[in-house]
């Protein structure tokens, strides 16, 4: 074997390696922020072996989520040749300065809408855990930097739209880095979604032998389970509850019904 093969395959190993790393390490981190949302440290009660095992459906997921992403991005370049030739797809994402308004509206909500959906986040994350004057002050900062993060994305384009050729790969593992980050970030929202807005629940009942245990009802909310322990908050007290389930022979978990919306991620929560 020469020597660039063996490059070639060492560069492949650490780029799956590195990419599975950080897909189990932004997983642990999106359920940390969501159960630190209702005042319970996950790392208490999951250990690293078994996050990698309970990950594996949100990385199914996001394996779908990349092939719709790259299904899309084949049909947009599909369709900007058939109006615009000849063009290449870095063309799409760096717009030049003699391409029409459209093209450079569309590039700019591709390269800024993962960031923006972000700040949007926060800002609903802050309304449902503070008070109004800390809202609106978050809010008002927020719209501040959305409009510098704009300007600086369209001075970014005039900077590097002569040399965008040299610098693909970087340009492309910007927005590759930006996919991965909307994913999670939207994960995170649809939870926090069920939750806040809407108040959906899941029947959860425990089994004691032939005696069942409801464990969720109109005042308790489930959250989410581990092996070792099934998350729940209490809507009243306003307190989070975590069960061991060594103390049942059995649970059995329901379904969210009527989900509203539309979300790729509405397959994990049934």
């Amino acid at each position: 074997m020469d020597k660039k093969n063996t490059l070639t395959i060492e560069t492949l190993l650490r780029t799956v390696s590195f990419t599975g790393s950080m897909l189990i390490f932004l997983s642990v981190l999106q359920s940390y922020i969501f159960y630190a949302t209702f005042n319970i440290r996950i790392t208490n009660y999951i250990s690293f072996s078994e996050s990698i095992l309970l990950f594996l459906n949100e990385i199914s997921i996001l394996v779908l989520y990349a092939t719709l992403v790259a299904a899309l991005g084949y049909v947009t370049f599909f369709l900007f040749r058939i109006f615009i030739r000849p063009i290449e797809p870095i063309d799409i994402l760096v717009p030049d300065e003699a391409a029409n308004w459209l093209h450079k509206l569309i590039s700019l909500v591709i390269a800024v809408y993962p960031v923006s959906y972000l700040l949007y986040a926060i800002i609903l994350n802050t309304l449902h855990h503070s008070y109004p004057k800390y809202f609106y002050f978050w809010l008002c900062s927020l719209i501040f930097v959305e409009m510098a993060f704009l300007a600086g994305v369209i001075g970014i384009w005039k900077r590097i739209r002569g040399i965008k050729l040299f610098i693909r790969r970087r340009v492309f593992l910007y927005f590759i880095t930006m996919a991965i980050l909307f994913f999670y970030i939207w994960s995170l929202d649809r939870q926090l979604f069920l939750f806040h807005r809407n108040k959906i629940n899941k029947v959860v009942i425990g089994w004691v032998k032939d005696k069942k245990i409801p464990l969720t009802n109109d005042s308790i909310q489930f959250l989410g389970s581990t092996g070792q322990y099934v998350f729940c908050y209490d809507l009243r007290a306003n307190r989070s509850i975590v069960i061991h389930t060594a103390q049942f022979d059995r649970l059995e978990f329901g379904a969210y019904h009527d989900l509203p919306g539309f979300s790729v991620f509405d397959m994990l929560y049934h």
